[in-house]
């Protein structure tokens, strides 16, 4: 008999074995049991807020198969040599970039703490003056979504998440074509709208091992607690709703509420999409950060009907162009540069490898790209 254990999403590893089919909340079969999980089925099952699996034991497959299980990924050796992230790193752009990014980042964070600390009213002309010094050291929006994706080592990672946010809402504003007032409302909702998170204690966000229930339950309240705190401050209301509505979806299935697709505030269905991107990308203190190409091309195959498609499909469009040129590490260890995106299936564009040779993923169905180089 098999030895089943349940466990959190966020701990899963490549390796290990579902003991129980998993559906979605809408009855989608995600992964079926005996499958060995990988970093894109991982990708899904948190795509889909899958907050707990089963899987069957260490144990009881040592038992069956007489070996040890390899949970463990082997980590992607980046050559040497040039390369896209390399390059950026070396600009002047990135240069000014990372110093103004940084700058920012302190100012934000001190803003914050006040706020949180002494009920300090939000200084929001303050803010949003940081964001545009952002915007001013990059020479046009793609540019600054390769900066987003390079610079990925400042600590407070609830802080420089939602100066990523803030960043990705303002280029959705741009590309909405709303005008200045409207954009900077949604600017600041990216900015604020975790600010619950940071009445949440730091043993909680910044533990690398295994959440409690009841941990989980309190990482949870953040939508509310920064609820409460904005819709006391002198800021537009859909900015207070976006804090507390940014984990519903449109299937009904988030949370606090479990509000649908016409009861959520737009505002919050631009920064969950801006949020899950970016929380998805980055490093976690559980584990590394998930190619940017696989993130999309789960948006595109399955996030229909968990965002709005209408912001969903602006946002799949915009990005895909920032893509182009990114060096890229594929799963049969070769590197190669993106040079033709697809648009019915992102996740596989068009590479140029060594020796003049070019790969379209989509005719390689058993070749994926593992990483950004």
């Amino acid at each position: 008999m098999k030895d089943l254990m349940k466990i959190k999403t966020s701990f899963a590893e490549p390796g290990m074995i579902i003991g129980k089919d998993i559906y979605s909340a809408s009855d989608y079969l995600v992964a079926g049991e005996g499958a060995a999980l990988t970093d894109r089925m991982i990708t899904r099952l948190k795509f889909y807020s899958i907050e707990e699996i089963i899987i069957i034991t260490p144990e009881s497959l040592c038992k069956k198969e007489k070996k040890k299980p390899v949970f463990k990924n082997k980590p992607v050796v980046v050559p040497k040599g040039s390369s896209y992230v390399g390059r950026i790193k070396s600009s002047s752009e990135y240069r000014t970039f990372s110093t103004t990014f940084y700058s920012s980042f302190v100012s934000y964070k001190e803003q914050v703490n006040e706020v949180i600390q002494n009920k300090a009213p939000l200084n929001t002309e303050s803010m949003l003056a940081d964001v545009a010094k952002i915007f001013a050291s990059c020479k046009n929006p793609n540019s600054l979504l390769d900066m987003m994706m390079v610079i990925r080592n400042l600590d407070d990672a609830t802080y420089v998440h939602s100066m990523n946010v803030a960043l990705i809402c303002n280029l959705f504003a741009h590309w909405l074509k709303y005008d200045k007032e409207e954009m900077e409302a949604l600017t600041l909702a990216g900015l604020l709208h975790d600010l619950g998170k940071m009445l949440i204690p730091a043993s909680i966000i910044k533990k690398p091992g295994k959440l409690t229930d009841e941990e989980y339950r309190i990482i949870q309240e953040h939508p509310l607690l920064g609820y409460n705190i904005l819709k006391d401050q002198n800021v537009d209301p859909r900015i207070a709703k976006a804090a507390l509505q940014h984990h519903e979806r449109c299937d009904g299935k988030g949370y606090p509420n479990k509000l649908t697709l016409n009861e959520i505030e737009p505002f919050a269905k631009i920064v969950a999409i801006a949020d899950v991107y970016d929380a998805l990308t980055a490093n976690r203190v559980y584990r590394g950060p998930i190619c940017p190409l696989e993130v999309i091309g789960i948006f595109q195959t399955e996030g229909l009907t968990i965002y709005d498609p209408g912001y969903l499909m602006t946002f799949l469009d915009q990005i895909m162009y920032s893509y182009l040129n990114y060096t890229v590490k594929l799963s049969n260890g070769e590197t190669g540069r993106i040079i033709m995106m697809q648009r019915n299936q992102l996740d596989k564009p068009v590479i140029a490898l060594e020796g003049n040779r070019f790969v379209d993923l989509r005719d390689e169905p058993g070749l994926t790209i593992v990483g950004v180089v």
